[in-house]
């Protein structure tokens, strides 16, 4: 039987300053647009076919349904980062607030941290990387395609008045999903403790992991179709912002506590598993 607690001293910095980081990456990521860059992604071979006829699928027959799928994946996200905040609320309404106790609220905030940590460590990458999105190489440099596809921001007024394109940073963001990361990192953090908390119960992990792992490959899709990333980008996302939620997870188990000790020459990490 898992048991999780948190710290809020150690929780409550670790989501505060993950939040921070991200808000302010998103700040360079949109922030004005500079000169007339673009350049496309180099030719990957079959992640650019892969992402191709991803784009064919389902409602994707014109610009319309890439903006629909961009839409959809920022909702998707919305609501997996809810679902912890709702898991909570659903333990309390069923228990009531005394009998919820604790344990609801700390797998609320695992859950929470695995996406955040997850998110941010994709922010860091894509600043990094700078890999140009796919609708980057799709475009060019026509304005009205830009338009089309729901990136207005890269479409300026230039000095004599006439519509040009100029990059944000967020054009260039392509490497690795922060999307995928961040459902990944949030769904599979509250999958494992869902599935591992109480007496163990193969259909509950089953049905745990199947929706985490569900959510994920839908905004992963999603997030190709609506031509903001390449196969391999979703991929990334998502295979480490489940890793990462995993551990999170793990690490809030008492019997996982770390702590800092002396050392030869300074100090070391201990702890057990």
């Amino acid at each position: 039987m898992a048991e999780y607690a948190i710290d809020w001293r150690v929780d409550g910095a670790i989501l505060g300053v993950s939040s921070v980081w991200v808000a302010t990456a998103e700040l360079v990521e949109f922030s004005e647009p500079v000169a007339l860059d673009t350049r496309g992604r180099v030719d990957l071979g079959l992640d650019q076919s892969l992402a191709e006829s991803l784009q064919l699928r389902w409602f994707l027959r014109d610009m319309d349904g890439i903006t629909e799928a961009a839409t959809a994946s920022d909702v998707l996200a919305i609501l997996t980062v809810a679902a912890p905040v709702a898991y909570l609320g659903g333990a309390v309404l069923r228990l009531g607030p005394v009998e919820a106790g604790i344990t609801p609220l700390a797998h609320a905030v695992i859950g929470l941290e695995g996406g955040l940590v997850a998110l941010s460590l994709a922010e860091g990458f894509k600043l990094g990387v700078g890999a140009a999105r796919p609708y980057v190489a799709a475009c060019g440099d026509d304005p009205a395609c830009y338009e089309a596809v729901g990136v207005l921001d890269h479409v300026v007024l230039g000095e004599d008045g006439e519509r040009v394109v100029a990059m944000t940073q967020e054009a260039r963001s392509s490497f690795y999903s922060g999307h995928a990361s961040l459902v990944a990192g949030t769904s599979f953090a509250l999958a494992h403790v869902i599935a591992t908390e109480g007496q163990p119960s193969v259909p509950r992990a089953v049905l745990a992991y199947g929706v985490a792992a569900g959510l994920t490959t839908s905004v992963a899709v999603l997030r190709v179709e609506a031509a903001r990333h390449y196969p391999t980008d979703v991929i990334a996302g998502s295979v480490l912002g489940a890793g990462i939620g995993l551990a999170v997870a793990e690490l809030h188990q008492p019997s996982h506590r770390f702590r800092i000790v002396p050392a030869a020459g300074g100090a070391a990490l201990s702890g057990v598993f």
